[in-house]
């Protein structure tokens, strides 16, 4: 968690991701709990629920969850905005986003997003809440080892790890059930 003090050097920082998003919201009063909400985020909050959140940032808490629930905005606008300052952010030529998905077997039905689905760490269907994760990867190193595959510099052949030049590596989303039944990230 942040400190106090780390939050007010991170303030201006805040402000600025804060306002590229502005126009996404139709009301001024959207964008000024959009402020609020995105503040206490980065506050040492131990349990960061809306309430906790709104008496930490001096909002009524019932409006602040009002702006979570029903402000109306545009997603798919934020969501394009996001994948700009991310590029700003981590990208780099030649660069790839790596997304990983981990299966976390699960007995009961009450975790958010349980459910039978395909899970690759168990290797079948089953009830299970899926993880999803994202990495920035640079050409800075010259391989990577996925799946047990080694992939090197481009143009040089794709090699199984430990064995000579043969069959090629299946992605993982290739090599599991159908796409119907594999999560969504």
């Amino acid at each position: 968690m942040i400190s106090d003090v780390g939050l007010e050097a991170l303030l201006p920082a805040l402000e600025a991701f804060h306002a590229r998003f502005a126009r996404f919201f139709r009301r001024t009063e959207g964008r000024a709990f959009g402020r609020k909400y995105l503040i206490g985020l980065a506050l040492p909050i131990e349990r960061k629920n809306v309430e906790n959140i709104a008496e930490q940032v001096g909002a009524p808490p019932r409006k602040l969850q009002e702006f979570v629930s029903d402000s109306p905005w545009d997603d798919e606008g934020c969501i394009g905005e996001l994948q700009r300052f991310v590029g700003e952010q981590l990208g780099a030529p030649g660069g790839v986003l790596v997304l990983d998905d981990t299966g976390f077997p699960k007995k009961g039905s009450h975790s958010a997003g349980v459910g039978r689905q395909y899970s690759g760490t168990l290797g079948r269907v089953d009830n299970c809440q899926v993880g999803c994760s994202s990495a920035m990867r640079a050409p800075m190193a010259t391989r990577s080892s996925i799946d047990g595959c080694t992939w090197s510099k481009p143009g040089s052949p794709i090699r199984r790890s430990g064995t000579r030049p043969g069959p090629q590596c299946l992605e993982r989303w290739s090599s599991g059930p159908s796409s119907s039944s594999r999560p969504r990230c």
